[in-house]
Protein backbone atom coordinates (compact mmCIF):
# COMPACT_ATOMS: atom_id res chain seq x y z
CA UNK A 1 0.00 0.00 0.00
CA UNK A 2 1.42 3.46 -0.70
CA UNK A 3 1.84 5.75 1.65
CA UNK A 4 0.53 9.63 1.17
CA UNK A 5 4.11 10.71 0.32
CA UNK A 6 4.49 8.27 -2.27
CA UNK A 7 0.85 9.33 -3.78
CA UNK A 8 1.99 12.76 -3.33
CA UNK A 9 5.13 11.57 -5.30
CA UNK A 10 3.38 9.84 -7.61
CA UNK A 11 1.53 12.31 -9.01
CA UNK A 12 4.25 15.18 -8.86
CA UNK A 13 7.21 14.38 -10.98
CA UNK A 14 9.55 17.19 -10.11
CA UNK A 15 8.95 15.63 -7.02
CA UNK A 16 10.29 12.32 -7.58
CA UNK A 17 14.42 13.00 -8.33
CA UNK A 18 14.86 14.29 -5.15
CA UNK A 19 12.78 11.59 -3.22
CA UNK A 20 14.83 8.74 -5.32
CA UNK A 21 18.70 10.82 -4.56
CA UNK A 22 17.56 10.81 -0.56
CA UNK A 23 16.59 7.06 -0.68
CA UNK A 24 19.82 6.23 -2.51
CA UNK A 25 21.90 8.13 -0.29
CA UNK A 26 20.18 7.14 2.94
CA UNK A 27 20.70 3.40 2.12
CA UNK A 28 24.52 3.87 0.62
CA UNK A 29 23.31 3.06 -3.36
CA UNK A 30 26.34 2.07 -4.86
CA UNK A 31 28.38 3.75 -2.17
CA UNK A 32 26.49 6.93 -3.49
CA UNK A 33 27.96 7.09 -7.23
CA UNK A 34 24.69 6.17 -8.37
CA UNK A 35 23.32 8.37 -11.55
CA UNK A 36 19.46 9.21 -11.65
CA UNK A 37 18.78 8.16 -15.90
CA UNK A 38 15.74 10.90 -17.87
CA UNK A 39 13.40 7.44 -16.81
CA UNK A 40 14.05 7.84 -13.25
CA UNK A 41 15.60 4.42 -13.17
CA UNK A 42 18.53 3.96 -10.87
CA UNK A 43 22.01 3.02 -12.75
CA UNK A 44 26.18 3.01 -12.24
CA UNK A 45 27.74 2.56 -15.34
CA UNK A 46 30.57 0.42 -14.56
CA UNK A 47 30.37 -3.04 -13.45
CA UNK A 48 29.74 -2.61 -9.68
CA UNK A 49 27.42 -4.45 -7.10
CA UNK A 50 24.08 -3.51 -5.52
CA UNK A 51 23.76 -4.04 -1.91
CA UNK A 52 19.93 -3.93 -1.29
CA UNK A 53 19.56 -5.25 2.52
CA UNK A 54 16.08 -5.13 3.29
CA UNK A 55 16.45 -4.52 6.90
CA UNK A 56 14.00 -0.94 7.03
CA UNK A 57 12.08 -1.93 4.10
CA UNK A 58 10.13 -5.28 3.18
CA UNK A 59 9.80 -3.77 -0.41
CA UNK A 60 11.37 -1.04 -2.66
CA UNK A 61 9.60 2.23 -2.86
CA UNK A 62 7.48 2.80 -5.55
CA UNK A 63 9.46 5.45 -6.69
CA UNK A 64 12.90 3.03 -6.75
CA UNK A 65 13.72 1.23 -10.15
CA UNK A 66 17.21 -0.14 -11.12
CA UNK A 67 17.99 -0.02 -14.59
CA UNK A 68 19.70 -3.37 -15.82
CA UNK A 69 22.74 -3.79 -16.59
CA UNK A 70 25.16 -7.07 -18.09
CA UNK A 71 28.14 -5.95 -15.65
CA UNK A 72 25.47 -5.50 -12.55
CA UNK A 73 26.01 -7.93 -9.52
CA UNK A 74 23.03 -7.66 -6.87
CA UNK A 75 23.44 -8.90 -3.45
CA UNK A 76 20.39 -9.39 -1.14
CA UNK A 77 22.00 -10.11 2.57
CA UNK A 78 21.91 -8.19 5.84
CA UNK A 79 24.26 -5.91 5.82
CA UNK A 80 28.24 -6.21 7.44
CA UNK A 81 28.66 -7.76 10.96
CA UNK A 82 24.90 -8.36 10.85
CA UNK A 83 22.54 -11.79 11.14
CA UNK A 84 20.20 -12.42 8.64
CA UNK A 85 17.81 -12.52 11.30
CA UNK A 86 17.75 -8.39 10.92
CA UNK A 87 16.31 -8.39 7.76
CA UNK A 88 12.28 -8.23 7.27
CA UNK A 89 10.20 -10.73 5.71
CA UNK A 90 10.63 -9.55 1.96
CA UNK A 91 6.82 -8.66 0.58
CA UNK A 92 7.95 -7.77 -3.12
CA UNK A 93 10.92 -7.59 -5.22
CA UNK A 94 9.16 -4.84 -7.56
CA UNK A 95 11.91 -2.47 -8.63
CA UNK A 96 14.70 -4.83 -9.29
CA UNK A 97 16.43 -4.56 -12.61
CA UNK A 98 15.31 -6.87 -15.30
CA UNK A 99 18.98 -7.88 -16.75
CA UNK A 100 22.32 -8.38 -13.93
CA UNK A 101 25.34 -10.31 -14.46
CA UNK A 102 24.52 -12.32 -10.88
CA UNK A 103 21.92 -11.92 -8.22
CA UNK A 104 22.71 -12.96 -4.62
CA UNK A 105 20.18 -13.89 -2.61
CA UNK A 106 21.27 -14.29 1.48
CA UNK A 107 18.56 -14.38 4.07
CA UNK A 108 15.81 -16.28 6.60
CA UNK A 109 12.76 -15.73 4.02
CA UNK A 110 10.19 -18.07 4.39
CA UNK A 111 8.41 -17.29 1.53
CA UNK A 112 10.07 -15.78 -1.76
CA UNK A 113 8.37 -13.53 -3.50
CA UNK A 114 7.43 -13.33 -7.38
CA UNK A 115 10.89 -12.91 -8.92
CA UNK A 116 11.21 -13.13 -12.28
CA UNK A 117 14.69 -12.07 -14.10
CA UNK A 118 17.47 -12.50 -16.88
CA UNK A 119 20.96 -13.60 -15.60
CA UNK A 120 24.33 -13.84 -17.40
CA UNK A 121 26.48 -15.88 -15.04
CA UNK A 122 25.48 -16.84 -11.73
CA UNK A 123 21.91 -16.87 -9.74
CA UNK A 124 22.47 -17.89 -6.11
CA UNK A 125 20.34 -18.77 -3.30
CA UNK A 126 21.00 -19.66 0.61
CA UNK A 127 17.96 -19.24 2.55
CA UNK A 128 17.33 -22.21 5.01
CA UNK A 129 14.03 -20.91 6.19
CA UNK A 130 12.85 -20.53 2.98
CA UNK A 131 9.99 -23.23 2.54
CA UNK A 132 8.06 -22.09 -0.76
CA UNK A 133 8.17 -20.11 -3.94
CA UNK A 134 5.52 -17.71 -5.07
CA UNK A 135 7.08 -17.65 -8.74
CA UNK A 136 10.35 -18.17 -9.27
CA UNK A 137 11.79 -17.61 -13.31
CA UNK A 138 15.39 -17.61 -14.12
CA UNK A 139 16.41 -16.67 -17.68
CA UNK A 140 20.14 -17.16 -17.92
CA UNK A 141 21.21 -15.21 -21.17
CA UNK A 142 23.93 -16.22 -23.28
CA UNK A 143 27.21 -14.30 -22.00
CA UNK A 144 28.87 -15.75 -25.13
CA UNK A 145 31.19 -17.63 -22.98
CA UNK A 146 31.05 -21.38 -23.36
CA UNK A 147 32.89 -22.35 -20.38
CA UNK A 148 31.38 -19.79 -17.99
CA UNK A 149 28.00 -18.34 -16.62
CA UNK A 150 24.43 -20.17 -16.75
CA UNK A 151 25.81 -21.46 -12.64
CA UNK A 152 22.47 -21.86 -10.30
CA UNK A 153 22.86 -22.64 -6.65
CA UNK A 154 19.90 -23.48 -4.71
CA UNK A 155 19.90 -23.75 -0.75
CA UNK A 156 16.19 -23.88 0.62
CA UNK A 157 14.24 -26.35 2.12
CA UNK A 158 11.40 -25.06 -0.45
CA UNK A 159 10.52 -27.61 -3.20
CA UNK A 160 10.69 -26.87 -7.10
CA UNK A 161 7.19 -25.97 -7.24
CA UNK A 162 6.44 -22.54 -9.38
CA UNK A 163 10.14 -22.53 -10.37
CA UNK A 164 11.48 -22.25 -13.97
CA UNK A 165 14.86 -21.74 -14.54
CA UNK A 166 16.14 -21.79 -17.91
CA UNK A 167 19.38 -21.85 -19.79
CA UNK A 168 21.39 -23.21 -16.73
CA UNK A 169 24.61 -25.14 -17.26
CA UNK A 170 25.79 -26.14 -13.70
CA UNK A 171 23.24 -26.28 -10.90
CA UNK A 172 24.63 -27.20 -7.26
CA UNK A 173 22.17 -28.51 -4.54
CA UNK A 174 24.97 -29.56 -2.24
CA UNK A 175 23.58 -29.07 1.32
CA UNK A 176 20.46 -28.12 0.14
CA UNK A 177 17.73 -28.98 2.31
CA UNK A 178 15.57 -30.91 0.26
CA UNK A 179 17.16 -31.62 -3.47
CA UNK A 180 20.28 -32.32 -2.88
CA UNK A 181 19.90 -35.67 -0.40
CA UNK A 182 16.84 -36.87 -2.20
CA UNK A 183 18.57 -36.96 -5.66
CA UNK A 184 21.43 -38.51 -4.72
CA UNK A 185 19.57 -41.19 -2.67
CA UNK A 186 17.68 -41.67 -6.37
CA UNK A 187 20.96 -42.08 -7.72
CA UNK A 188 22.29 -44.81 -5.13
CA UNK A 189 23.64 -47.88 -7.27
CA UNK A 190 22.69 -46.32 -10.76
CA UNK A 191 26.02 -44.64 -11.43
CA UNK A 192 29.89 -46.35 -11.23
CA UNK A 193 31.67 -43.32 -9.71
CA UNK A 194 34.57 -42.19 -12.02
CA UNK A 195 37.89 -42.23 -9.47
CA UNK A 196 40.09 -39.72 -11.48
CA UNK A 197 39.95 -35.79 -12.27
CA UNK A 198 39.36 -35.85 -16.28
CA UNK A 199 39.04 -39.67 -17.15
CA UNK A 200 35.87 -40.51 -18.25
CA UNK A 201 35.30 -44.46 -18.23
CA UNK A 202 31.98 -45.46 -17.28
CA UNK A 203 28.89 -43.29 -17.76
CA UNK A 204 25.82 -42.98 -15.71
CA UNK A 205 23.34 -46.60 -16.45
CA UNK A 206 19.97 -45.87 -18.37
CA UNK A 207 18.11 -46.13 -14.38
CA UNK A 208 20.51 -43.04 -13.70
CA UNK A 209 19.47 -41.46 -16.96
CA UNK A 210 16.21 -41.47 -16.21
CA UNK A 211 16.99 -39.71 -12.64
CA UNK A 212 18.81 -37.52 -14.02
CA UNK A 213 16.24 -36.58 -16.91
CA UNK A 214 13.10 -36.34 -14.71
CA UNK A 215 14.19 -35.53 -11.06
CA UNK A 216 13.31 -31.69 -11.73
CA UNK A 217 10.78 -31.99 -13.85
CA UNK A 218 10.03 -28.65 -15.90
CA UNK A 219 11.55 -26.72 -13.26
CA UNK A 220 14.91 -26.84 -14.72
CA UNK A 221 15.76 -26.55 -18.49
CA UNK A 222 17.79 -29.29 -19.55
CA UNK A 223 19.02 -28.23 -22.54
CA UNK A 224 21.93 -26.76 -21.44
CA UNK A 225 23.01 -28.27 -18.25
CA UNK A 226 26.14 -29.87 -18.26
CA UNK A 227 26.90 -30.93 -14.34
CA UNK A 228 24.57 -31.04 -11.25
CA UNK A 229 26.92 -30.54 -8.20
CA UNK A 230 24.24 -32.83 -5.55
CA UNK A 231 26.91 -33.77 -2.27
CA UNK A 232 30.02 -32.77 -1.08
CA UNK A 233 31.62 -35.75 -2.42
CA UNK A 234 29.73 -36.32 -6.16
CA UNK A 235 28.41 -35.17 -9.55
CA UNK A 236 27.28 -35.69 -12.63
CA UNK A 237 29.40 -34.36 -15.33
CA UNK A 238 28.00 -34.17 -19.28
CA UNK A 239 31.33 -34.93 -21.27
CA UNK A 240 31.02 -35.91 -25.07
CA UNK A 241 27.19 -36.26 -24.68
CA UNK A 242 27.27 -38.90 -22.06
CA UNK A 243 26.46 -38.06 -18.14
CA UNK A 244 28.88 -39.48 -15.84
CA UNK A 245 29.56 -39.35 -12.28
CA UNK A 246 32.62 -37.97 -11.05
CA UNK A 247 33.89 -36.81 -7.31
CA UNK A 248 33.43 -33.15 -6.26
CA UNK A 249 36.40 -31.68 -6.10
Amino acid sequence: MKTLYESILSSTKSGIKPAIEKWCIDHNIFDGDFKINPDNTISHGKTTTLYLHFEDYSELPDYIKFKGDPDLNVNISPSSGKYVSSMKQITSFKGLPELVRALIIKSDIQVLPELKIDVLNVFSIYSPRTKEYKNLEINFKDNGNTHYGGECSLKTSAPLKNVKIKGVKVLNVVNDFNLGDDFSKAMIRKAELNKYRGKYTTPVTDAGLEVINTFFGDAIDMSKLQEIDYTQNSRVVKHDGKWYRCKNW
